[in-house]
């Protein structure tokens, strides 16, 4: 599966040397992993994105759930992390949509299960997260409060 178009590729593979000038428009980063990343199963930094990947993510930290009805097969919600991993030269516009995702949690949704099958990824804030955390709590206190009062 490809990654998501909001993770751009460098025009350059390599940042430019510290105080170059570089033209109008263009941005230089040097790639720094997330403490979290497992992707290329190093610590190294200023790895290339053709190696490590446009992204950092976390292992699986997720969750197990099934559909609401049984003919719909064996879905799975996944939960890990995700941050842009930037090293090279980008496009400035570029690197503005890369901060705006910055670090985030994702949501997969795979309904059939299948990990290269269709799913629905949702990027969230850790406050969102949080809410959603909440509403869930919420909902399984008052579904088991409802059972024990009957």
């Amino acid at each position: 599966m490809s990654e998501p178009v909001y993770f751009p590729l460098p025009i350059s593979d390599e940042p430019a040397a510290y105080g170059t000038k570089l033209p109008e428009g263009q941005m230089s980063s040097y790639g720094y992993h997330s403490w979290w990343c497992r992707n290329n199963g190093s610590d190294e930094t200023g790895i290339s994105v053709e190696d490590h990947g446009p992204i950092c993510n976390s292992s699986f930290i997720g969750a197990s759930v099934r559909p609401a009805t049984f003919d719909q097969g064996g879905g799975y919600l996944s939960v890990d992390l995700v941050s842009p991993y930037t090293h090279g030269v980008y496009k400035a516009e570029d690197m503005k949509v890369v901060h705006h995702y910055d670090r985030r949690l994702r949501l997969i949704w795979s309904p059939t299960g299948n990990p290269d099958g269709d799913e629905l990824d949702l990027h969230i804030t850790s406050s969102e997260a949080r809410s959603l955390a909440a509403a869930l709590l919420r909902a399984a206190d008052m579904d088991e409060f409802g059972k024990s009062s009957r």
